[in-house]
């Protein structure tokens, strides 16, 4: 790639939970390229407004509650980033999809129109995410996400196992592998044994239907009742929160179970160091964000085996892996986790592997070479 060619990413508004893979993307690429355009909005605006590496085209965006005016919004939505498109300068070399970009068919057409590079990074399956939310809507977005990867000059996606995960066996020829994930080892670290550790169970993530919450809800009492001196912690917020709250007063469980709302990335490693197993029942996944932070912290994980998680975590060695997402075998699974006798030795294996996997440096360097790729 030439010096003086230029990146855009491309991605839909984010909420705080969505910023850190955002940031993570803009930091490689300036630390490559030294500037970055951005076609994005919401949180997108507070964080890099501001942000002289970054031209910014900046999109507010409210979701609406009723389908109508959620389909009109959505539409409008993709008008603008389509805008933002057409407006980078004639500079830019690539296009980056990234967050949401497999359903930004307008504004990849408008990329195509351009003549550039059409790149979509894959995080997850925004088929799958959508299904689980509104059936309704999942096939105009199977249409969209369809018609985009068809177009697409290159797809991107984490690891191997994602490829045959989300059905991409037709697009190989044009696929790459690369993530862009990477860890303050100073921030996210391991600060307490598992036997210095209060007995908690936690679940972070949003509170929705995608990340099986509603699975790992109906699992918790199973849980209790066989580790009664266990705690069960829920950080984050979603539309199933008030449903789950509801759960846990019929069952008369709140002493049990702690909510906690969204807290601040930074402190994010507080919470992982108190916790002995960290549950992710998710329907689908790219790459999880807490997962590597909790494995960096020393914490257990037991995840779904979807996306890229069965190429980071090997069950039982540095990691577990669920069997199947209903309650009754993730509690079973949970047992299996919490009476291991050498539950330290597979926290110190994940700790080594994200180690060694997950610095700046690693995924600078990976992407110094995929950036050429692409721009082949």
């Amino acid at each position: 790639m030439k010096d003086d060619e230029e990146i855009c990413l491309v991605s839909l508004p984010v909420s705080e939970s969505g910023i850190v893979p955002l940031s993570d993307m803009v930091e490689i690429i300036c630390d490559l390229k030294g500037k970055v355009h951005l076609v994005s909005g919401n949180v997108a605006i507070d964080k890099f407004g501001d942000d002289r590496r970054v031209a910014l085209y900046g999109i507010e965006h409210t979701p609406k509650e009723n389908l109508p005016s959620r389909i009109l919004a959505y539409i409008l939505l993709q008008l603008k980033i389509a805008i933002g498109v057409a407006k980078a300068p004639s500079k830019i070399s690539n296009f980056l999809f990234f967050v949401g970009g497999p359903v930004l068919l307008p504004a990849i057409l408008v990329a195509k129109l351009r003549k550039n590079n059409v790149n979509i990074l894959l995080s997850g399956s925004d088929i799958k995410s959508i299904r689980a939310e509104s059936k309704l809507l999942a096939l105009p977005i199977r249409l969209l996400v369809s018609s985009s990867l068809y177009l697409a000059d290159h797809i991107v996606v984490y690891s191997e196992n994602i490829i045959k995960d989300m059905c991409l066996e037709k697009y190989t020829h044009k696929t790459y592998i690369a993530h862009r994930h990477f860890l303050d080892f100073e921030i996210f670290e391991k600060r307490r044994d598992l036997d210095e550790r209060p007995n908690v169970i936690g679940f972070i993530g949003r509170l929705s239907e995608e990340k099986g919450f509603k699975e790992f809800m109906k699992a918790i009492p199973q849980i209790l009742s066989f580790k009664k001196d266990f705690k069960i912690v829920i950080i984050g917020e979603g539309k199933l929160k008030d449903e789950a709250v509801k759960f846990v007063k019929e069952r008369d469980l709140e002493g049990k179970i702690e909510f906690i709302s969204w807290v601040q990335h930074e402190k994010i490693p507080k919470h992982l160091n108190e916790m002995k197993l960290l549950i992710m029942p998710s329907l689908t996944e790219g790459l999880p964000n807490v997962m590597l932070e909790a494995m960096a912290c020393g914490t257990p994980v037991l995840a779904s085996p979807v996306g890229a998680i069965p190429d980071i975590i090997e069950d039982e060695m540095n990691g577990f892996l669920i069997e199947d997402r209903s309650p009754e075998s993730l509690a079973k699974d949970a047992k299996r986790c919490l009476e291991r006798d050498d539950l330290e030795e597979v926290s110190e294996c994940a700790l080594m592997k994200i180690k060694n996997d997950f610095s700046f440096e690693n995924v600078v360097e990976l992407w110094d070479e995929m950036l050429e790729k692409l721009n082949t």
